[in-house]
């Protein structure tokens, strides 16, 4: 009789406690002070990528854990139980429409991978893009609590390629578990803020991405009879005709001219091809 009193009284006191400790923290009300991003069609990504969301245990607006003594982990979610990187995008988009930057966001699932996020990059229309992996950037702790933070940046070229790179490791004392209400929007704004008002970063992205292939100094160049260069970029070859899209309208259309009426294309990695005799 007594063993089932203290079972009962073990099961109430583990409804009440998680009832009481379970719950919801309001972040959407705060705002990031962020300086201007002196880079034009700038994209960013807000990468959900903490393994307790990626494996789907934690849902996306999950913002932490608190612990008791017995080791029992206490979840928190948003209040408004929006996912933490859609909070977080508002609070950038409106961060930088105050400060006079121009961005856009591609967005990314937690259950998307490395590919994706490339592919996404690849065929957008952005000239860099800013991303920042979220590997950890939750609270956690027992009677001491701490905001722990590993972030990834990294800024990409619109072709995909990796223009600067940096990780970013705190731990941050949050006090007592009775004050995560209080701490976890403060801690959220200052990484955020710390991360994006890096100088690093701000010089990478005003540097001009790599060259691609589509370079003026990387096109073929074709040689008329009567002595006229063309430069362009050649599409085809055929019979009667070379095709080719003008070096200054590389997006316009495909011009012809006649194939007798060539002498010698240089091509842009620099060899020779003598079509016919003068």
């Amino acid at each position: 009789m007594k063993r089932q009193a203290f079972l009962l009284f073990a099961i109430f006191t583990f409804i009440l406690t998680s009832n009481v400790n379970a719950g919801r923290i309001e972040i959407e009300h705060i705002t990031f002070d962020l300086e201007k991003i002196d880079q034009e069609n700038l994209g960013i990504v807000i990468w959900d990528q903490r393994e307790m969301v990626s494996d789907k245990s934690q849902p996306e607006s999950f913002l932490g854990y608190h612990r008791s003594i017995t080791g029992i982990a206490y979840g928190h979610i948003t209040k408004s139980q929006k996912s933490l990187v859609g909070i977080i995008e508002d609070k950038i988009n409106q961060a930088c429409s105050q400060n006079g930057s121009k961005v856009g966001f591609i967005h990314m699932s937690p259950y998307e991978n490395k590919g994706d996020l490339l592919n996404k990059i690849k065929s957008s229309s952005f000239k860099q893009v800013l991303v920042l992996c979220l590997n950890n950037f939750i609270f956690d702790g027992v009677a001491k609590v701490e905001f722990v933070v590993d972030v990834e940046t990294t800024i990409y070229s619109g072709q995909g390629e990796v223009i600067y790179q940096n990780n970013v490791n705190t731990k941050t004392p949050m006090g007592s578990a009775g004050k995560i209400k209080k701490t976890v929007p403060a801690n959220i704004k200052s990484s955020i803020e710390g991360i994006l008002n890096n100088k690093a970063l701000h010089s990478a992205l005003i540097k001009s991405p790599p060259a691609n292939n589509s370079s003026t100094s990387k096109m073929d160049i074709i040689l008329n009879k009567s002595g006229e260069e063309i430069e362009g970029k050649i599409i085809e070859i055929t019979e009667t005709s070379i095709k080719y899209k003008s070096a200054n309208q590389l997006d316009g259309p495909i011009r012809n001219i006649a194939i007798d009426k060539v002498f010698m294309i240089t091509y842009g990695d620099g060899t020779k091809e003598v079509i016919s005799k003068p």
